[in-house]
C-alpha cells in the first residue's frame, strides 16, 4: 500500500487503509490500541502502525515470555530517574513465545537506549539474564524486520562496558538498513572496545577473501581473557556471540561518533566502503590522522556513496577529500569544521578547489563553523562569507546551501549588487547569523532563480519565529520572487535535512 499520497487525498477516494494510517498518525497510542481492539480488520490494520517506532525497547522486551519488569521512579532534587529492569529467567526458552515474535515483526525503528538527559528527566533500562538472551539470539534476531537502529550515550552515564557492548549487539538484525552509534564516554579504558568498533570488525569478516585485511590491534573482537576480568560466570558465552554478530551487509545509513572509530579512522573506511548499498555516511575524524601515509581506495569502494557528513578541522578535511572514491560520487555534503580559526587563503586553496575537484556532483552543501571559530578577512570591506559563496556556487552545480556565517558588521550592497554568473540552478540559500548579509534586493541580484532564503539567528527570541512571512524583493520583478523565513536556532546547525536519501 502506497501511503505517500495520503496526505494529499482530500477524503474521497481514501481506501480504509489510508483512514486508518492517518487516523493513527494523529492519535495517542493508547487510543490506537482501544481502536484496533474494536475489530480484526482495524487490528490488523493498526497494529503494524502502533509497533512499527518503538522510543525505547522496554514494550517490545517485556513480551519476552516469564520476564519480570521492575519499573522504579529514583526523585532526587530537581530531577528524579525511571529506571526499568527486565529480568530474563532461564526457563523462559521453554514458554510459547507466540505474543512476542507476532509482535516483534512490526517493529521498524528502534531507540536502544535513553541514557541522555531531557530536562529533568533521565531513563534507563538493563537486563538481568544475558545468558539466557544468547541461547534466544542463537535462533536469530531479536527485531527480525528492524530497519533502524538509534544507540545514543553520552559522557556521565554508570553503565559497564560489558553491558553497553551486550545492549549494544542486542538489537543487531541483518535486515537493518540504518544504524547511529553516539558513544562519547570519555572514560575509554574500561571499555574493552566500543559499539563502533565491534560493529567494524565485525563487518570486516564478512569480506572476501581477496579484500580482507589486516586491521590494527585497535580494531578486534574483546578477548575471552578481557571478558573473564568482566564476567567470569558467561564468558565463552558472550566471547562467541561478540564474534558470531548479524551479517549487516545492508546497510545504507551509517552514523558514527564514536572515540573508538575517530582514533583509527582509515581502516574504519576501507571496510565501510566495501558495503554495497550504503548510501549515507557520517562520521568524526581526528587531525591526527593526517600523520598516515594516505592509502590508496580502489575505485570500487563505496559504489553508492552520495551522503556525507563529516565533523573535521581543515588537515582532516583535506585528507579526507584525498582518498578520491569516497568522496567521488557525492551529491549531499554536511561539513563542519573543527578548527580554532580558518583564513581566507585556507578557504581559497583547501576547501573550495578540493571540493569543486574531488567531488564535482555536490549538489546540496552546508558548512558549519562552531562559535569560536574566527573567521579571517583577506580586505576589510570584503567580508569571507559573501565570497564564499558565490564562489562555491560558481564551482559546484549548488541547488542548496547552509552556512555558519560570522557575526559582523552590514555590507554595502552596491557592492554585490551587479553579479557576473547567473546560477540558474541555485534554488535554496539558508544562512546562519546573517548580519553581514545583503538586502533581499541584492540578495534577489546576486541569485535570481532563488526559491527560498531562510535566515537563522543564534539568538533564544523565540518571537523570532512568528516572523515567518513571504518577501518578495522591490525594484527587482516579481520573476524574481522568493520566500524569505526568519527564524531562531537553538544549538549547531542541522544540515540532516540534506541527508535523507
Amino acid at each position: 500500500m502506497d501511503f505517500q499520497r495520503a496526505a494529499n487525498f482530500d477524503g474521497l477516494d481514501a481506501l480504509p487503509p489510508e483512514i486508518l494510517r492517518l487516523i493513527a498518525d494523529n492519535c495517542q497510542r493508547n487510543d490506537i490500541s482501544s481502536l484496533g481492539m474494536t475489530c480484526k480488520s482495524f487490528f490488523d490494520s493498526l497494529m503494524p502502525v502502533v509497533w512499527e517506532v518503538l522510543d525505547g525497547p522496554e514494550k517490545i522486551l517485556s513480551l519476552i515470555p516469564g520476564a519480570k519488569v521492575n519499573r522504579v521512579k529514583l526523585e532526587a532534587i530537581g530531577s528524579y530517574d525511571i529506571r526499568t529492569e527486565i529480568i530474563i529467567y532461564p526457563d523462559t526458552l521453554s514458554k510459547d513465545w507466540t505474543r512476542y515474535w507476532f509482535y516483534a515483526q512490526f517493529v521498524k525503528h528502534l531507540v536502544a537506549a535513553r541514557y541522555a538527559n531531557f530536562g529533568c528527566l533521565r531513563t534507563t533500562c538493563s537486563i538481568q539474564g544475558w545468558n539466557t538472551v544468547f541461547q534466544i539470539l542463537k535462533d536469530g534476531a531479536l527485531l527480525p524486520n528492524l530497519r533502524t537502529l538509534e544507540f545514543p550515550f553520552v559522557d556521565g552515564i554508570n553503565i559497564g562496558a560489558l553491558h553497553l557492548l551486550s545492549w549494544f549487539a542486542l538489537f543487531l538484525s541483518p535486515s537493518l538498513h540504518k544504524i547511529t552509534i553516539i558513544h562519547c564516554q570519555l572514560h575509554r579504558t574500561q571499555f574493552p572496545t566500543s559499539p563502533a568498533v565491534l560493529l567494524i570488525t565485525s563487518l570486516a569478516t564478512t569480506l572476501r577473501t581477496a579484500k580482507k585485511i589486516d586491521l590494527p590491534s585497535g580494531y578486534s573482537f574483546p578477548t575471552e581473557s578481557t571478558l573473564k576480568l568482566l564476567c567470569p560466570s558467561g564468558y565463552r558465552e558472550r566471547h562467541y556471540w561478540f564474534t558470531h554478530l548479524p551479517n549487516l551487509k545492508g546497510l545504507r545509513n551509517l552514523s558514527i561518533q564514536d572515540f573508538g572509530f575517530s582514533d583509527r579512522p582509515i581502516e574504519g573506511l576501507f571496510v565501510l566502503g566495501h558495503l554495497p548499498y550504503l548510501e549515507s555516511l557520517s562520521i568524526r575524524c581526528h587531525s591526527s590522522l593526517i600523520e598516515m601515509k594516505t592509502p590508496t581506495f580502489s575505485p570500487e569502494l563505496f559504489p553508492h556513496l552520495h551522503y556525507l557528513t563529516i565533523e573535521a578541522d581543515t588537515d582532516g578535511f583535506r585528507y579526507i577529500w584525498s582518498l578520491g572514491t569516497m568522496v567521488s560520487k557525492l551529491s549531499v555534503v554536511a561539513l563542519r569544521l573543527m578548527s580554532n580559526t580558518i583564513t581566507h587563503h585556507e578557504v581559497q586553496t583547501d576547501l573550495i578547489p578540493v571540493l569543486a575537484k574531488h567531488s564535482p556532483d555536490v549538489k546540496h552543501l552546508g558548512i558549519f563553523w562552531p562559535r569560536c571559530v574566527r573567521i579571517m578577512h583577506r580586505l576589510e570591506n570584503e567580508p569571507l562569507e559573501v565570497e564564499l559563496v558565490l564562489e562555491l556556487v560558481s564551482l559546484l552545480p549548488l541547488q542548496s546551501l547552509g552556512l555558519h556565517l560570522a557575526k559582523k558588521g552590514a555590507v554595502e550592497e552596491s557592492h554585490f549588487a551587479h553579479p557576473e554568473r547567473r546560477f540558474p540552478a541555485f534554488r535554496h540559500l539558508i544562512l546562519t547569523n546573517a548580519h553581514s548579509w545583503p538586502c533581499t534586493a541584492t540578495t534577489s541580484a546576486m541569485f535570481p532563480n532563488l526559491s527560498i532564503l531562510e535566515e537563522l539567528h543564534e539568538d533564544d527570541d523565540l518571537e523570532l519565529l512568528e516572523e515567518r512571512a513571504e518577501v518578495k524583493p522591490s525594484g527587482i520583478g516579481t520573476s524574481c520572487g522568493f520566500r524569505k523565513i526568519i527564524g531562531a536556532r537553538n544549538g549547531p546547525m542541522d544540515m540532516s535535512y540534506l541527508l535523507s536519501p
